[in-house]
């Protein structure tokens, strides 16, 4: 029987291999690393992200602000509409350093919102993306900022922002309290006048079908860094184009809500 014995050199060569891996596989368990896009409380970067209902510029560079309450407005086809009750759940924001994805194309078939699917989970809370989902009330004051909540990036520079639209769950924030919104992702009760009528008609839209997500670039890179630590994201939800192209006389068709859904995803804005 033979046995083979280590020299010192070679013992030593082996130790050290084996707690330099060890020290590899740790460094990499706690997240470190170059160029990680992973912040924490600690870089004391922040980040909120508040939203708010608002109308469109008109024709003539004018801005109506309507008041708490009931919101009058007419679609681009003239057609009068008041929405007497109107919520829609914002399920997660995230804001980006790649821009260069389809998601931030400036065109969208409507049609394309048959191949989003249904939300499964619940939103991913991580450095760079707010997971609690918001309630947002349209008939609150126009201009009036609903707070969604803090994110805590990484330093970077950072292109565009992602909202995307998702049925409500339990954790959802701002849940009214005369109306059950859970697995709702837009629910509305208006009354609309067709061009040349003189009496209202009815609706109501209450839909569970999850939109495309909206990307939006920044006008300027949004640069997060040790001396530029807070940044206030603040978008719009442009409440007056919804009903833009809609045939009322068949609003709650697949076809139509769909358009609906394209137009409210368009209603995102900075």
């Amino acid at each position: 029987m033979t046995f083979n014995f280590f020299s010192a050199s070679q013992l030593v060569k082996r130790l050290f291999f084996i707690s330099l891996m060890l020290s590899v596989l740790l460094f990499s368990a706690c997240g470190g690393g170059g160029g990680s896009s992973e912040g924490d409380l600690t870089d004391g970067i922040t980040v909120t992200f508040n939203a708010s209902p608002r109308q469109s510029l008109s024709a003539t560079g004018e801005r109506l602000s309507a008041p708490a309450g009931a919101k009058t407005f007419y679609n681009h086809e003239g057609v009068k509409i008041t929405l007497k009750t109107a919520y829609l759940v914002i399920w997660s924001v995230s804001i980006k350093t790649d821009c260069n994805s389809i998601d931030f194309a400036t065109w969208w078939n409507p049609l394309l919102n048959l191949l989003i699917p249904n939300a499964q989970a619940h939103a991913q809370t991580t450095p760079t993306q707010l997971g609690t989902p918001n309630a947002i009330n349209l008939l609150d004051a126009d201009g009036q900022n609903i707070i969604l909540g803090e994110i805590y990036p990484a330093p970077a520079s950072y292109c565009g922002m992602q909202i995307d639209l998702m049925k409500a769950d339990e954790d959802t924030q701002h849940l009214p309290q005369t109306l059950n919104l859970l697995n709702r992702v837009l629910y509305i009760e208006g009354e609309y006048l067709p061009v040349g009528a003189t009496e209202a008609i009815p609706f109501k839209l209450d839909i569970a079908k999850t939109p495309r997500p909206q990307s939006l670039r920044f006008s300027t890179p949004l640069v997060l860094s040790n001396t530029q630590r807070t940044a206030t994201l603040d978008f719009y939800v442009h409440y007056d184009r919804w009903f833009d192209g809609v045939d009322f006389s068949a609003l709650n068709t697949d076809t139509q809500i769909d358009w609906v859904l394209n137009n409210v995803t368009e209603s995102l804005g900075l």
